[in-house]
């Protein structure tokens, strides 16, 4: 624990301040030029792959898949497990309202291009928010839980790729500005970590 204090200052300190500096305001250049260079890829297949990407990442189906997870686990009698997958539907909550306090607005047409639609305040993306937060947790719990093997590397190398690709999704889209997808990741990996850790003490508490 105390090995990753540095790292987790760091850390705090950058989600922090890219919420304060986000709080309400445009587009950095960086984020106009990412976005614009994702975008050159013009291509139907890649509209359509990340329209794909971003459904599955919706709040909806983030909700059903949060719940089928949590229906399988508790059947198969992972009850901590099944918890703690459950769990990951508060700090989706928090997030809006954080996206609320910092009233970021979405992408512009006449900035990027924009190919899907979204609602609601654009910082922090409560896709990436997500994906690093609920997949983050899904391969920690496949790598404490299952022995190894190679259906398991794939599974969590699948689920590992997922995480970036949902945050570049929102991006060729026009939906969310590259920080946005930054902070999501930044503040998701937070509550990852909270998570994880709150697991371990759970499972050394339990042995």
């Amino acid at each position: 624990m105390y090995l990753y204090l540095p790292l987790l200052v760091i850390w705090l300190l950058g989600a922090f301040g890219l919420s304060y500096l986000a709080r309400g305001a445009g587009p950095f250049t960086w984020d106009l030029e990412v976005t614009r260079f994702l975008q050159g890829f013009d291509l139907q297949v890649a509209v359509a792959f990340a329209g794909a990407l971003s459904f599955l990442g919706g709040p909806a189906m983030s909700v059903g898949i949060v719940l089928a997870c949590f229906i399988g686990l508790w059947v198969a009698r992972h009850r901590a497990e099944s918890l703690f997958v459950a769990g990951t539907l508060v700090p989706d909550i928090l997030n809006q309202g954080l996206k609320s306090l910092i009233d970021r607005p979405r992408p512009a047409a006449e900035l990027v291009r924009v190919w899907g639609e979204a609602e609601g305040g654009s910082f922090p993306s409560g896709h990436a928010f997500h994906a690093i937060l609920f997949l983050g947790l899904a391969i920690f719990l496949i790598r404490s839980n299952i022995s190894g093997g190679v259906p398991r590397a794939l599974l969590m190398g699948a689920l590992g790729i997922m995480v970036p690709l949902m945050g570049i999704s929102r991006i060729y889209l026009g939906v969310h500005w590259p920080s946005d997808v930054l902070g999501g990741y930044l503040i998701g990996g937070l509550f990852l970590f909270i998570m994880i850790l709150s697991y371990r003490v759970l499972a050394r508490t339990d042995g």
